[in-house]
């Protein structure tokens, strides 16, 4: 039985028209949870602040990331095609903005990434 935290997500990366590299990015051992986020970025790089949201009304910091632009936009779609495959295996994603903008956003993705799965009806 293959344990799903021990997949490993592959993701291509073009440097240019020359050629293309797939790397395979295992998940590490352990996670940390987050339920709010900040972001701050410069003209090359992207940081990401994860934290949790606690009773009080405060975040508590847990872990931060910092990645170049164009990984950003990688993530970005990568996100963006997880939320639409999510709601075609369990439902809608209960978000007010999210579900304003996700049918304008599901037609982007299956255009941009041809492997995004049809929605069921």
């Amino acid at each position: 039985m293959e344990d799903k935290d021990k997949r490993h997500q592959t993701e291509e990366i073009s440097p240019g028209p020359v050629s293309t590299v797939t790397l395979t990015v295992p998940f590490p051992d352990t996670f940390v949870y987050s339920n709010a986020s900040s972001f701050s970025m410069t003209m090359m790089d992207l940081k990401i602040g994860f934290g949790e949201a606690m009773p009080n009304r405060t975040v508590e910091a847990r872990i931060g990331v910092t990645i170049p632009i164009e990984h950003a936009a990688h993530v970005a779609l990568s996100l963006l095609t997880q939320l639409c495959a999510f709601e075609d295996n369990f439902g809608p994603v209960r978000h007010p903005h999210w579900n304003l903008v996700k049918d304008r956003i599901r037609e982007v993705i299956q255009s941009a990434v041809p492997s995004l799965p049809e929605p069921h009806e």
